[in-house]
């Protein structure tokens, strides 16, 4: 067969930058223009396909003579035309799942390609945390798998199963070595990784005063910095919007606000506003969803009006470890300004857990919306790395008057909070009550149960 193929500027293609003519009844083609190849998401295209390709015998050179132009018996789009006896590239990583529990265990695997024209003999591939970006496994970075082969003509997928990431952002490498090899500028690629949910929903203004943002404030709650980059932000039209597209950290314990107005609220923290504005939040109820640079969910809060609707005052998370979907874990601003932008909540409660399976604090508390002591949370801990847990509360007469958590899959550790509210949403009268803990192991091998009691208070 015969064909041409252009390259042009835009979309309108009115500029052509190349232009190649191509063909013969004795091959198959796949043909490229100069070195670019075929490219999507930072991958080049497999060209299994393809029995033979055209390339130029030099990149860059005169691509419309054909004198210029050779047949490849291993196709190259996204390298060189020119290959060197070994050279081996590490073409693309993957993470499965895609959503890392904090402990939990995951598989990456990435493709190892010999671009080069002959067999590379025991390369060997390493699996690390690069903390600094510089490929190389430094001292105080984890190795989390090392492999050799005997040998790799081709292509063949590295498999490192991964356990044990606390909470927080990861930039995981691959490297590969190989005594034979000529060219190792493509022996390296990392990938961006979140344990858990680093970065939390920690308050939100949807009903603002007239003429002032809308805005959402973000929390870090992992033990290191989160290079926000490429993250998005979305309400329930699902349109993503992107918050930044370069480096910005927001460090342990720090804030980050995305706002609609780029001067508002004033805070001690850097504002940004996202890429299309900040979606507008609906005053009866919306979603809000945080996506990390993969498009993975890293947070998500489905809030109600009847959490609480009052014309300049934000929406305030109890804790940033409380389940961020549940309506106890939120409560109006009780703030004199009606909001804390980048500093701790005026409603924040503190999680104290012991080493008992549950417990609550503070003990006793006191749910009379003074902003001291409004709620309790529960804390436990199970002895597996996930389970399935229930969580409810009973009066001294053992009858239930609240169902916290029903099937709740969960991490080795977690918390709750309680408003001192029964199942009906009314106020519970002051006195001792039971806190039951039911878990059992995810997989069904065990259960167990704890209890511990709380005091309800109240003015005298």
């Amino acid at each position: 067969p015969r064909g041409s193929i252009a390259l042009f500027s835009n979309s309108e293609r009115d500029s052509i930058i190349d232009f190649v003519e191509y063909g013969d009844d004795s091959m198959t083609y796949e043909a490229t223009a100069a070195a670019a190849g075929i490219w999507t998401r930072g991958v080049f295209l497999d060209t299994a396909l393809c029995s033979n390709s055209l390339g130029l015998i030099s990149d860059g050179s005169d691509s419309n003579r054909k004198a210029d132009w050779k047949e490849f018996v291993r196709p190259t789009p996204g390298h060189t035309n020119q290959p060197y006896p070994v050279d081996i590239a590490v073409s693309s990583i993957l993470v499965s799942p895609e959503s890392i529990l904090p402990e939990g265990e995951f598989t990456l695997s990435a493709e190892i390609v010999n671009m080069g024209l002959d067999t590379a003999y025991l390369p060997v591939i390493e699996v690390f945390e690069d903390r600094n970006g510089d490929s190389v496994r430094d001292a105080g970075e984890k190795l989390f798998a090392s492999l050799s082969w005997d040998l790799l003509s081709d292509k063949r997928t590295a498999l490192a199963q991964i356990s044990g990431l606390a909470e927080g952002q990861y930039d995981l490498a691959v490297a590969v070595r190989c005594s034979s090899e000529n060219y190792t500028a493509n022996n390296y690629r990392s990938i961006r990784i979140c344990a858990g949910s680093p970065v939390a929903i920690n308050e939100f203004l949807y009903y603002p005063v007239s003429g002032a943002a809308e805005w959402l404030e973000l929390y870090n709650r992992s033990a290191g910095p989160v290079n926000i980059k490429g993250w998005t932000v979305e309400d329930n039209t699902g349109v993503l919007h992107t918050i930044d597209h370069y480096d910005q950290f927001i460090q342990p314990g720090g804030y980050l606000i995305l706002t609609s107005i780029d001067n508002q609220p004033l805070a001690g923290c850097l504002r940004l506003v996202p890429d299309g504005g900040l979606p507008s939040l609906n005053d009866d109820g919306d979603v809000l969803k945080l996506r990390d640079s993969r498009r993975v969910q890293d947070d998500m809060v489905q809030y109600d009006s009847d959490w609480g609707k009052s014309r300049g005052k934000a929406l305030e998370r109890v804790n940033q470890f409380l389940p961020t979907n549940a309506s106890a874990s939120w409560g109006l601003s009780l703030d004199p300004f009606g909001s804390t932008p980048g500093r701790q909540n005026s409603i924040y409660a503190e999680n104290n857990c012991g080493n008992a399976e549950i417990s609550a604090g503070p003990n006793p508390f006191s749910p009379d919306n003074d902003g001291h002591e409004d709620r309790t949370i529960f804390s436990y801990r199970l002895p597996w790395n996930q389970g399935v847990v229930n969580i409810s509360v009973f009066d001294r007469m053992g009858r239930r008057v609240r169902s916290l958590l029903s099937n709740y899959r969960s991490v080795r550790e977690g918390n709750y909070a309680w408003d001192g509210r029964d199942n009906d949403g009314r106020k519970c009268p002051m006195g001792i009550y039971v806190i039951l803990l039911e878990a059992g192991e995810a997989s069904g091998n065990g259960t167990i149960k704890a209890k511990a009691t709380v005091a309800l208070a109240g003015k005298l």
